[in-house]
């Protein structure tokens, strides 16, 4: 049986779908151009908060990215992303725990951390507040 049968005879509507399938882990219909890299600074208390797994939120996008520090607490974000404005959140561990973080830093929706992306190239530095 070949592919066109499946869709009733319909060749055009097969190869519909399956370009539909092939492009839609590229960009959402409503996202602007991937047009932005990052390097994410997190620092707490002026120091560098290392090997920690961080993400970004996007209202619009949902979820677009996800990584960790290095040894001195940058993230460098591999593929460009869509400009606009973005919730930096912290993944919960037992590390952060220990360093006191505020609660609502390690919540995608809650974390009052942002980071707004340009074209091009962004170095954008995170402070976070510490509970005492």
């Amino acid at each position: 049986m070949s592919t066109a049968r499946i869709f009733s005879g319909t060749p055009v509507l097969a190869g519909c779908l399956l370009a539909g399938v092939f492009s839609a882990g590229c960009q959402k219909a409503n996202e602007p151009p991937r047009d932005a890299k990052a390097t994410i600074q997190l620092r707490m208390g002026g120091k560098p908060l290392t090997n920690t797994s961080v993400g970004l939120f996007s209202t619009d996008y949902g979820n677009v990215a996800f990584g960790s520090t290095n040894t001195g607490g940058d993230w460098q974000i591999a593929e460009a992303l869509p400009i606009g404005e973005y919730r930096v959140y912290l993944v919960p561990s037992r590390g952060l725990q220990a360093r006191r973080v505020p609660p609502a830093c390690l919540n995608e929706t809650a974390t009052p951390l942002r980071a707004v992306l340009q074209p091009g190239e962004n170095e954008i530095q995170v402070d976070i507040p510490s509970v005492p």
